[in-house]
């Protein structure tokens, strides 16, 4: 009849020699696996910046562009955001066939009873608004200026209740996307 091994009589190398050969043995599973216990693991897309879109009629500048870009990095870090370079109708080629990457458009409407700048965002399995800012009191190029100031914790938000494992869902009463 085999002995069982005890480890508290070998010297502390032999010991851990033997730990490390019977870890060898161990089954081994993706980390993420391990760390979670199979849970899904939340989806960290790409959020890709448009300076024209569908969306709106007015083309955001540069420094606007710049503003909104380096709120997002801020918050959500540089591998996250992106300018795309591509026309709208590629990017949403991408964003069908990749999942990792999400449109954001702005549009503007700064004129009329009822100014107001608004985020939409455009995913694989879901588009709506994220946020939108009104202007009422503020002159359109001041308000557009706050509205990108004001969007990153807005995406951050979004980032979180959409992609943070859950699945994103859509108001259709309001066509929201948390």
């Amino acid at each position: 009849m085999p002995r069982p091994l005890i480890l508290g009589v070998l010297p502390p190398a032999g010991s851990a020699v033997i730990l490390l050969i019977l870890a060898a043995g161990a089954p081994h599973r993706a980390p993420a696996e391990q760390a979670m216990g199979g849970v899904e693991l939340p989806i960290r897309p790409v959020y890709c910046l448009l300076a024209q879109s569908n969306f709106s009629k007015e083309p955001l500048s540069g420094p606007q562009l710049f503003i909104l870009k380096s709120g997002i990095v801020g918050k959500l870090g540089t591998e996250r955001c992106r300018m795309a370079s591509e026309s709208q109708a590629e990017v949403e080629k991408s964003i069908e066939s990749d999942g990792q990457e999400e449109a954001l458009y702005v549009e503007m409407k700064l004129q009329g009873p009822k100014p107001k700048v608004t985020l939409w965002a455009e995913g694989k399995n879901h588009q709506g608004k994220i946020a939108e800012f009104p202007c009422e009191g503020t002159p359109g190029e001041r308000c557009l200026e706050y509205a990108m100031k004001d969007f990153p914790a807005d995406i951050s938000d979004h980032d979180l209740h959409c992609h943070g494992g859950k699945q994103c869902r859509v108001d259709d009463r309001l066509f929201i996307v948390p």
